[in-house]
């Protein structure tokens, strides 16, 4: 039994994130330590988690224990750095469980093609998608990025 379910967490874990098979420690960035994401392509801009400078983790219950902030790295499809960008929202969304998480709270910064986000709450451990509606060059798309918060 306790072998069927590290097969079934292993499969999981391997839908639930997007990746192709590759072990979950491929998300986790040489240089931090902390977990990032393959590049997502999308119809009209790629995104990835370039790095957390805190994160990710569980929240607490305060605005001021929500501490999450990452850096997200946005290309146009063709993978150029945009003429214009502009981010419309950011929000978590555990889609295993069908919830997200408060998100009025998510502070969001755009510089060149980079954003920084902040105050993102994970309410619990497991997969989760760091969802971002963007406008890259006059088209609007939302691209959901795997996060794995242990």
């Amino acid at each position: 039994m306790k072998q069927f379910a590290l097969l079934m967490t292993s499969v999981f874990s391997v839908f639930a994130c997007g990746c192709s098979g590759k072990a979950h420690g491929d998300h986790t960035s040489p240089a931090t330590g902390r977990n990032t994401a393959a590049e997502i392509k999308g119809r009209y801009f790629n995104a990835k988690i370039l790095s957390w400078s805190v994160g990710p983790e569980v929240s607490g219950d305060s605005l001021q224990e929500i501490r999450n902030s990452c850096e997200i790295e946005i290309t146009t499809a063709s993978g150029e750095i945009p003429a214009t960008l502009s981010v419309q929202k950011v929000f978590p969304f555990m889609k295993v469980h069908g919830h997200g998480a408060p998100d009025e709270q998510i502070l969001t910064e755009v510089s060149g093609n980079r954003v920084k986000v902040s105050k993102i709450s994970f309410i619990m451990s497991g997969p989760w998608e760091l969802h971002i509606q963007a406008t890259v060059n006059g088209q609007s798309e939302e691209i959901e990025i795997p996060v794995v918060v242990p």
